[in-house]
């Protein structure tokens, strides 16, 4: 590509240049630097959302399997509370007294995780409870990401 800086259109018509291909060539230019600008400044936005943002630090990444204990539902709120035999006895920011199914979860899949702990806890079988290890309560207790 022929690159010629001119000061202005007048210039360009005094050499004999194509006026319409300078336009093209210069807003073809002027585009992809600020696209490559606007998609550097929205990766570098997104980038320090995604470190400010606490929900990124925490989330599933352990596994625990036990025989339901017992679970817990209340007319004044919706989540589900429930514990295992072999509950952890810490939990690094949350109270590990209880799991939680928040409110966060959807209803329709509370409902799934409530039916799939309660058949558990009726067969008396163990279930997999995936949770987050580090962090991430719900309603101060050890947040529930699944039930197997």
């Amino acid at each position: 590509m022929l690159v010629r800086h001119a000061a202005d259109e007048s210039s360009l018509a005094r050499d004999g240049a194509d006026l319409s291909t300078w336009r093209l060539i210069f807003a073809v230019r002027s585009t992809s630097s600020r696209k490559g600008m606007f998609m550097s400044c929205k990766s570098l936005l997104s980038l320090v959302a995604a470190l400010m943002c606490p929900a990124t630090w925490a989330a599933y990444d352990a596994n625990m399997v036990g025989e339901i204990e017992g679970f817990y539902v209340y007319s004044d709120t919706d989540q589900v509370y429930f514990r295992l035999k072999n509950q952890p006895t810490s939990h690094n920011g949350c109270n590990h007294q209880y799991f939680v199914i928040p409110t966060s979860v959807s209803a329709d899949r509370r409902k799934a995780m409530l039916a799939r702990l309660s058949l558990a806890y009726a067969m008396r079988e163990p279930v997999n409870i995936g949770y987050a290890a580090n962090g991430d309560c719900g309603h101060g207790y050890i947040n529930v990401y699944r039930v197997g």
